[in-house]
C-alpha cells in the first residue's frame, strides 16, 4: 500500500509540472497573435529609416539563453526570454538572423525583410528543444512620426 501512495505522488508530481511547464510555454506565433498596436508608439528615428522590433516568447526550453540578432551579419540586439528589443535599420532590403548565444551554435533562423520608413515587427524564439523559429508580425507606417 505504501508504494502505490509513493507512486500516485510521483505521478500527480510529473503532471504537475507538466502542467506548468505547459502554461508557462508560449509558441513564437502566440506572441504575434498578442502583438500589441505599435502605431501610436513614438520613436525617434532619422530620414530614410525604419524600427525593427523583435519580441521573443516566454518559452521554458531555452529560457536560460539570450537570442543574438543580426542584421546584415552584424550583431544588433540580444534578446533574452520574454522580451522585446528594438533599433533601426536603413531603408531597404536586409536580412535579419538569429542564433543561441550560450551554446555558440550560430545562426538558427534567418528572413528577409523590405525597410520603407514602416515599424517592422518580428516574433523569435524556441520551439521544441532547440530550434529558433522567426515568425513575420504586423508592419506599421512610420512617416508621420519621424523626428531629427
Amino acid at each position: 500500500m505504501a508504494n502505490k501512495k509513493f507512486y500516485s505522488g510521483i505521478l500527480v508530481m510529473v503532471l504537475v509540472f507538466g502542467m506548468t511547464v505547459f502554461i508557462s510555454c508560449s509558441s513564437v506565433a502566440s506572441v504575434l497573435g498578442t502583438n500589441q498596436d505599435y502605431s501610436t508608439r513614438n520613436f525617434n528615428v532619422g530620414e530614410n529609416e525604419s524600427v525593427v522590433i523583435v519580441k521573443r516568447n516566454n518559452y521554458y526550453g531555452g529560457s536560460a539563453a539570450t537570442i543574438n540578432i543580426f542584421v546584415d551579419d552584424e550583431l544588433v540586439a540580444k534578446v533574452r526570454n520574454g522580451k522585446e528589443v528594438d533599433f533601426t535599420v536603413k531603408n531597404g532590403n536586409h536580412t535579419i538572423k538569429a542564433g543561441n548565444a550560450i551554446m555558440g551554435s550560430g545562426t538558427q533562423a534567418v528572413t528577409t525583410f523590405d525597410a520603407n520608413s514602416q515599424i517592422i515587427t518580428f516574433a523569435v524564439g524556441y520551439e521544441g528543444l532547440s530550434d529558433i523559429k522567426f515568425i513575420r508580425g504586423k508592419t506599421f507606417e512610420l512617416e508621420k512620426r519621424k523626428t531629427n
